[in-house]
């Protein structure tokens, strides 16, 4: 190794040397090696819990690494001292101790920056797996919360425009939590990405899936929702336009009626007659509407409906008190006109 002309005091100073600076390159390749094998090591992420433990693992051996930064430093200054030895004695071994020497110092400080990094992406996947869970039971809460209450609301029609109202903001929010499934999906690939997992763990599959499913049931019950409503609002409010037309007529016929009744002619009992045919017309019309309402109120339980029953049976009163109104009229003119006719003779 060395010219034979050097002293043995020389020879033997460098042999010692170069045995330290190998026994302190074995004590930092050894904290490579075990190092290096963390960062090669792919995990298998199964659960949130394997991802702690690979963050652990690589935290572990970043702190192994900054506890055994003077050993480096000590075959550093080492590595220099026999470099500057070797360099005196011309010796051919100085490039071959450099390249080592900077190699091994370059392949420290390369391994130290992919645990830096594996680190920092095993973080963000750590971070983007709470994200995940914070969305899971931010869906949960909704859906165990609002889908009971749309239940409610339907089965309890007390006030349709109120459930009408509910229906479009849980119509609205059931869109906003797929958005938000959405985002979790890209969040769950990201994750994949930054776990280097070419499989979705199986946690987060279960998750993603309970989640799609939860969704497609809200917007059966929206459908179902928006079915029932519009059945319930166009029956009631045709039996409501019913009776609003009807007492409006029945005005009309009164109204009618006491007209025939002052005027005396017989044109006027020619018009009652045909008041007394359209009255008893309209009476089947009447009890359709009542058995429509009837039907309805044994379909659906609402406020609103225990109203439209009670003025059906108010229009039903006004129909008889025109039916009787009519009677009256259409005899006392019969009588009126026969005595008229009597006295003419």
């Amino acid at each position: 190794m060395f010219f034979h002309h050097y002293s043995q005091g020389q020879c033997c100073g460098l042999i010692d040397l170069m045995r330290e600076y190998q026994n302190l390159k074995s004590t930092v390749s050894q904290v490579l090696e075990s190092a290096s094998s963390v960062i090669v090591t792919r995990t298998t992420i199964k659960d949130q819990e394997d991802l702690k433990w690979a963050v652990s693992k690589h935290e572990s051996a970043k702190n192994e690494m900054n506890c055994k930064q003077k050993e480096l430093d000590n075959f550093t200054s080492k590595g220099k001292h026999l470099l500057s030895e070797l360099k005196k004695v011309h010796s051919s071994d100085f490039a071959l101790v450099k390249t080592d020497m900077e190699g091994t110092v370059d392949k420290w400080l390369d391994v130290s920056e992919k645990i830096e990094e594996s680190i920092d992406r095993l973080r963000g996947g750590l971070s983007i797996w709470e994200d995940v869970l914070s969305s899971k039971d931010e869906i949960e809460g909704w859906s165990n919360n609002s889908l009971p209450q749309l239940s409610e609301n339907i089965n309890n029609l007390n006030n349709s425009h109120k459930t009408e109202e509910f229906l479009r903001e849980f119509e609205s929010e059931v869109k906003n939590k797929a958005l938000k499934l959405e985002e979790l999906h890209s969040k769950v690939n990201t994750l994949k990405e930054l776990t280097k997992n070419p499989e979705t763990p199986p946690d987060l599959q279960f998750i993603e899936a309970d989640l799609r499913q939860k969704l497609e049931h809200a917007k059966e019950i929206t459908e179902e929702a928006k079915g029932t409503l519009k059945d319930f609002t166009a029956q009631s409010t045709q039996v409501e336009k019913f009776i609003d037309d009807i007492t409006a007529w029945l005005a009309r016929v009164e109204e009618s009626l006491r007209s025939c009744a002052q005027a005396e002619t017989c044109e006027g009992l020619r018009k009652v007659k045909d008041i007394q045919k359209e009255l008893q017309s309209q009476q089947s019309n009447i009890s359709s509407t009542q058995e429509n309402l009837n039907s309805l109120c044994r379909k659906y339980h609402s406020v609103e409906l225990e109203s439209l029953g009670r003025a059906m049976t108010g229009l039903i009163k006004k129909q008889e008190a025109a039916s009787q109104l009519c009677s009256k009229t259409q005899a006392s003119l019969q009588d009126s006109l026969e005595k008229h006719f009597n006295g003419e003779l």
